[in-house]
């Protein structure tokens, strides 16, 4: 049974998956923070589907806390990430709908949001900032460009089991399903944000590209963008809660990241 300041969200996206969130109220909070939904191990069921780091809401009474789930997850048991592609919907704005649904029910801004996920959830937060104008990400070692997954057979169940197709094929028409920097161009903004990664992560090269790559995109670059090296950790992991919400309370206090 859950609390009772957390309600369940839940509408069919147009090509019949399910959008599925818990959101916490918190008396008082002026800010929302929306954590992005990781990879799962192939032990974990996809249904219910998995929200990551909802758990983490009781230790931050000061914002309502929304957790989402990947709606793609649920169409294959052999996915460890279905990165919220889908050939006939656009999952990223029908998630980004949602989230801005609440925040105006709530009486807030975009910019009182932090999307905040670990790989695949990083790529997804940085997505989704660019959806909502003023809106923030924190992504940590996320990935860039989803065809370049380091998981090679992940990356082939994807292509097996929702594309149809190769992410060759498919990026010839919908490449802002596939890279973060088309998903800018459409937007027509780069957001604020901060990755946080380390020299051990695979994509590592890949993210500096991008930190150089959005500079040239030919659209406005809002805020802050800020390649976050650290030595706590050495490769593809994600932090800690401890340190996590170290960075949500910074972001927070200044706006800024």
């Amino acid at each position: 049974m859950e609390s009772p300041n957390v309600t369940v969200l839940n509408r069919k996206s147009i090509s019949g998956l399910p959008i599925h969130g818990k959101l916490a109220l918190n008396r008082g909070a002026q800010k929302l923070v929306c954590f992005m939904p990781a990879a799962l191990p192939k032990k974990l069921d996809r249904d219910p589907l998995q929200l990551s780091r909802f758990r983490w809401r009781e230790s931050l009474t000061k914002y309502h806390v929304l957790a989402l789930a990947d709606p793609a997850m649920t169409l294959h048991s052999e996915l460890l990430g279905g990165w919220y592609i889908h050939p006939d919907a656009d999952l990223i704005v029908e998630m980004a709908d949602l989230v801005s649904d609440q925040v105006k029910v709530l009486g807030l801004e975009n910019s009182d949001i932090l999307f905040y996920g670990s790989s695949l959830g990083g790529y997804g937060a940085l997505a989704m900032a660019s959806l909502l104008k003023g809106a923030t990400a924190i992504a940590e070692v996320p990935q860039i460009d989803v065809s370049k997954w380091s998981v090679r057979i992940a990356v082939k169940a994807i292509e097996q089991h929702i594309l149809k197709q190769t992410f060759d094929d498919f990026r010839l028409v919908q490449p802002h399903k596939v890279d973060l920097r088309d998903r800018f161009r459409l937007s027509g903004v780069v957001p604020q944000f901060k990755i946080i990664t380390n020299e051990k992560d695979a994509t590592f090269d890949l993210q500096n590209e991008f930190m150089s790559d959005i500079k040239n995109l030919g659209i406005p670059l809002y805020g802050v963008q800020r390649l976050h090296c650290i030595t706590e950790l050495s490769g593809h992991k994600a932090l800690g809660q401890e340190l996590v919400i170290k960075e949500i309370d910074e972001w927070a206090s200044t706006s800024l990241i």
